[in-house]
């Protein structure tokens, strides 16, 4: 079995859209971690046929681990509200990859990203630290090495899966790579209404994990250019610069 953690907060309709993707997978045991008062939400739980938690919280790192707290599968997988699990195969995929290759600790896919100017893009996991090595809605870690690196850490607001990443890449885990988009994204979260915050965390979370490589740091230092850059284009009227940018550089579907 494979256990899903959902997140939701104020977020009905998207929440329940996540829940049908997968409400018909019978080796998944999806939890739902709801930090807001939505009457809707708070009224659907109670006949909802997973785990859940309804109540406030610390933010996405402390509804996340209360999720963890809840999990009792063989690896575990996160799949925030609004986020659509869109190949039915995926998870059965990997608990076949975890029960029959036991040196694999995690397996991850591709994204189909929703993106608030470029509209649909296939985000493949191209790059390394300090940038996310993998998709996190995607992400499936076996339980057990979430056990021994830790959840999620409480001081980072929109930086805490790219914290998770370090420490799972330094536990010297194997992961398996899944070439296909099995997870629709939107992508309009905290990190993309708030984009400074996240650059200001990846520094947080560099210092935090020690990693004093140069090209981290120049890494760093284009992302935040090329952030300071989009921010300026967007209030100068030109999307049309980025929607061309990220056409080139993604794949592109209508």
């Amino acid at each position: 079995m494979i256990s899903i953690v959902s997140i939701t907060f104020n977020n009905h309709s998207e929440l329940i859209n996540t829940i049908k993707s997968v409400e018909r997978i019978p080796y998944i045991e999806h939890i739902v971690v709801n930090g807001g008062s939505s009457q809707e939400t708070t009224g659907f739980l109670k006949t909802f046929s997973g785990k859940f938690i309804s109540e406030k919280d610390h933010g996405i790192s402390d509804a996340f681990n209360k999720g963890l707290s809840l999990a009792s599968g063989l690896a575990v997988g996160f799949l925030n509200s609004g986020d659509v699990l869109i190949d039915q195969s995926y998870y059965s995929e990997a608990l076949e990859i975890f029960q029959s290759k036991p040196d694999v600790g995690y397996v991850h896919a591709d994204i189909e990203f929703i993106d608030s100017i470029a509209g649909s893009l296939t985000l493949k996991p191209k790059d390394t630290l300090p940038n996310m090595p993998f998709m996190h809605p995607t992400l499936i870690v076996r339980k057990e090495i979430i056990e021994r690196i830790g959840g999620f850490d409480l001081q980072f607001k929109s930086a805490m899966d790219l914290d998770f990443a370090y420490r799972l890449i330094k536990s010297g885990a194997n992961g398996h790579y899944i070439p296909r988009a099995v997870v629709r994204m939107d992508g309009r979260g905290i990190s993309s209404s708030r984009p400074f915050l996240g650059i200001s965390e990846k520094y947080k979370v560099v210092l935090k994990n020690k990693d004093f490589n140069f090209k981290t740091w120049l890494k760093l230092s284009f992302a935040f250019f090329r952030t300071t850059l989009r921010v300026i284009l967007i209030k100068i009227g030109l999307q049309n610069v980025i929607l061309t940018y990220r056409r080139k550089k993604y794949l592109y579907s209508k």
